[in-house]
């Protein structure tokens, strides 16, 4: 998988974003590693501009579902 690129998220952004979101908290043990909160914001982003379906999300954003699930 490849990296996210931040260009959707500047950096002047973020800091304003950041400290408004809730840390994520899974609902069960396992799984992957959690993804950062900048990577699905920018996943959600780009969803958003493109009004691609979330099925057809680049998995540079990581998981669809899980990008969707914090939509």
């Amino acid at each position: 998988m490849k990296q996210t690129d931040f260009r959707d998220v500047p950096d002047e952004l973020w800091e304003r974003i950041e400290p408004l979101l809730t840390p994520f908290k899974r609902k069960r043990s396992g799984g992957n590693k959690p993804l950062s909160q900048r990577a699905v914001l920018a996943g959600i982003l780009s969803k958003c501009r493109s009004g691609c379906q979330w099925a057809m999300l680049p998995v540079c954003y990581g998981s669809k579902s899980t990008v969707h699930e914090h939509f």
